[in-house]
């Protein structure tokens, strides 16, 4: 019997059942508020707000946050419900343009209903679900500190894939290095696809967090792309090899705070970041903005230190491979 049935088998009001955003959505926001206060920003403080906002407006709330919010509003997964509320989560969304690749998400029981099975419960149901579905490969970020999150997802088969340091630059800081000798330059138009070469292959499990690794992240597009006026929003580090490192500057889903998107190559790793960074940070707007940006923890983190970033978070980056693993070796009985 499949998680999903398994899940609609039981009584509504205890136990696992699959999630639905027309009675859930206001529940799992305030799982999602209680259980990662601390990480959340303010794009997931929006999200939120917006989930109990829509909540209360019924099914015409339910179809608009399906338009109007980020796809972790309204996911596929499972919630465990007990005393008349729902106590657990586990979502789960595909990486866009990489249908046999999902993401889980937003895993989480409340404190007092934890060390009684239920998230082993969830991520179970969600493997399931994500095998069912076609997917080949589940993925997942955990914040490195969370010692007990890592051994469940190790004990279904889980493995390390990266580990990414979040970065924050408050606006306000004025530029503390020259540009000057630097061979970092902004980007052609037509290298474009250099870039996203260069990430797909550094970024094989599809995601250069928090975006899909997509053209769309580098491809000029409308007016920008036909003026060249594009290629001051990426700069790119060459050597006799080919193109080697790239920044990309993307909007932020916050007001006042921009998003950088990095790829070096092992090669010049270490070498590459401080002169990148420098590029975007000479440009005059950039004392009105804040920047954050994800990147390998320990590498190169003086560069980023050196230029008034600070490290917020540091996330575990684990994958299964599904077509590897059996319903067993995923946890099931």
């Amino acid at each position: 019997m499949t998680a999903a049935v398994s899940a609609g088998s039981r009584p509504r009001d205890h136990g696992l059942r699959a999630f639905d955003g027309r009675r859930d959505l206001g529940a799992l926001a305030d799982l999602i508020e209680t259980s990662f206060a601390e990480q959340l920003d303010q794009a997931g403080r929006q999200m939120v707000a917006g989930m109990r906002l829509f909540s209360r407006l019924g099914w015409l709330g339910w179809l608009l946050s399906r338009w109007l919010l980020p796809p972790a509003a309204n996911p596929i997964g499972f919630v465990w419900e007990q005393d008349g509320q729902v106590v657990g989560n586990a979502s789960l969304m595909p990486v866009r343009n990489y249908s046999r690749r999902w993401v889980m998400a937003n895993v989480a029981v409340q404190p007092r209903y934890r060390r009684h099975g239920i998230g082993r419960r969830l991520v179970g149901a969600a493997i399931e679900a994500a095998r069912e579905r076609g997917a080949r490969q589940v993925i997942l970020q955990v914040d490195q500190e969370n010692q007990a999150a890592q051994a469940l997802y190790n004990q279904f088969g889980f493995k390390l894939l990266a580990d990414r340091s979040t970065w924050f630059r408050p606006r306000g800081l004025a530029p503390t290095h020259t540009i000057e000798g630097s061979q970092v330059r902004s980007r052609e138009d037509d290298e474009w696809r250099d870039q996203f070469e260069l990430a797909s292959r550094l970024h094989p499990e599809g995601l250069i967090w928090p975006f899909p690794t997509v053209t769309s992240i580098f491809r000029p597009r409308g007016l920008a792309g036909w003026t060249g006026a594009a290629s001051h929003l990426h700069w790119v580090w060459r050597t006799a090899e080919g193109l080697e490192a790239s920044l990309s500057l993307r909007p932020g889903v916050e007001p006042g705070i921009q998003r950088l998107v990095m790829v070096t190559s092992p090669a010049v790793r270490g070498l590459a970041e401080g002169p990148l960074l420098d590029r975007i940070l000479a440009r005059p707007a950039s004392r009105r903005t804040a920047f954050v940006i994800d990147y390998p923890t320990g590498a190169a983190g003086s560069a980023f230190s050196e230029r008034g970033f600070f490290e917020r978070r540091q996330l575990r980056w684990m994958g299964l491979d599904l077509a590897r693993s059996s319903k067993r070796s995923a946890g099931q009985p």
